[in-house]
């Protein structure tokens, strides 16, 4: 009997620390949809958007004002570049699988304010919205 109270009283405690790790990690999701960054660039908000994607699939379609920086050499370029610490950040690639790669690698490099685009530029184009094509950097 007091074995199964023992372990009652574990798997309470492991439910617990689950449900609490649950809502913390909610609060601080790292993604923003296709649709808020849509309205952050209408709204004229400061954020740096960069394009993850290869140079090449940067020219075949990419979001105005963006900054197009491959995720291989994204260690290399931005601490090159002139993107502060601080700013709001957003990243994006075709689906959203290399830019959640990237949002952790700005982490790492001391970016505390980092969001990836879910969906990609995929999303961005199922919603109609405008992309550039080519050497263009606005559209």
């Amino acid at each position: 009997m007091r074995i199964q109270k023992q372990l009652a009283v574990v798997l309470l405690l492991i439910s617990l620390l689950f449900s609490l790790q649950g809502c913390s990690s909610n609060s601080s999701s790292p993604e923003i949809t296709a649709s808020d960054v849509h309205k952050k660039i209408a709204a004229n908000e400061n954020i740096v958007l960069i394009d993850v994607r290869t140079q090449e699939e940067h020219l075949v379609d990419h979001i105005s004002n963006d900054i197009s920086i491959p995720l291989d050499t994204l260690n290399d370029i931005v601490n090159k570049s002139e993107i502060r610490t601080g700013d709001e950040i957003i990243v994006y690639c075709r689906s959203g699988r290399r830019s959640l790669e990237a949002q952790l690698i700005l982490e790492s490099l001391g970016y505390k304010n980092v969001k990836s685009m879910t969906g990609g530029i995929t999303n961005w184009t199922s919603l109609n919205y405008v992309v550039c094509n080519g050497n263009t950097r606005t559209c």
